[in-house]
């Protein structure tokens, strides 16, 4: 399925209400869609469930918070995009060069995030909450508390939830730091992710299709980070408009 990236009513989200942009495309072109759950299709909640479930989460984060958490779960409609793990990878890689001036910023996506030394050691140096974990939240809700927590969403996962506060704060700094405040967020979400690590093309060569996988250009992390700083910002701009949550799914 992918990683995406939604806002809207959480409670359409999470009885799967909803269509992410690749099923959208496939729909209004008339092809098949199939989704692959590696851990089995989700025992999804009625909406009646879901609306109890995310009234305890509301009074669990407002107790956390010290001040009222609220969010819209009556707008009907919503924004969606494919976000890639690879965007989110390339943001968080980012933000944690920026606290080690004294490593080289990388041009390309690592094999794994974790071979990264700036982001694999961003939680032992103490970096990572501020700037990167924003991105790698699971659910974000409207407000600017400060404070980041596992919570068990109404499928039964245990989920990082943050505040938009917190996000916002996290694009502002890699805005500010990397890109010196000249932002595209428009173009460079309209130009998408340049490049996917599984991603391949197929050709034809004496009646036998020979699968290629498609080189990685050579300012990848540069390039990924733009799209999911474009992503994450529309989610925002979203939320902020509607006062509603945004949550990102695999």
């Amino acid at each position: 399925m992918g990683l995406h990236a939604y806002s809207g009513s959480l409670v359409r989200f999470y009885t799967n209400d909803w269509e992410n942009e690749i099923q959208r495309t496939a729909r209004e072109n008339g092809w098949s869609y199939n989704v692959h759950y590696p851990e089995g299709e989700p025992k999804w909640p009625t909406a009646d469930e879901a609306r109890e479930h995310l009234a305890w989460m509301r009074e669990r984060l407002s107790e956390n918070a010290g001040q009222p958490v609220e969010w819209n779960d009556e707008e009907v409609t919503y924004r969606t995009t494919k976000l890639h793990d690879e965007a989110r990878e390339a943001l968080m890689i980012v933000a944690a060069h920026l606290h080690r001036p004294e490593l080289s910023m990388p041009q390309q996506m690592s094999v794994k995030p974790y071979d990264d030394v700036a982001y694999s050691e961003a939680g032992p140096k103490g970096y990572l909450f501020e700037h990167m974990a924003p991105f790698e939240a699971a659910l974000i809700f409207p407000g600017t508390f400060s404070t980041l927590r596992l919570m068990e969403d109404p499928l039964g996962g245990k989920v990082l939830t943050c505040s938009t506060g917190l996000l916002r704060g996290a694009l502002a700094f890699v805005r500010d730091a990397f890109w010196r405040g000249a932002v595209e967020p428009d173009s460079w979400l309209s130009r998408g992710l340049v490049y996917a690590r599984g991603a391949s093309s197929s050709t034809q060569i004496d009646g036998e299709w020979i699968k290629e996988r498609e080189p990685e250009p050579s300012d990848s992390l540069r390039c990924n980070a733009e799209f999911g700083f474009a992503v994450m910002s529309s989610m925002l701009d979203f939320a902020d408009r509607h006062n509603t949550a945004i949550a990102s799914t695999a």
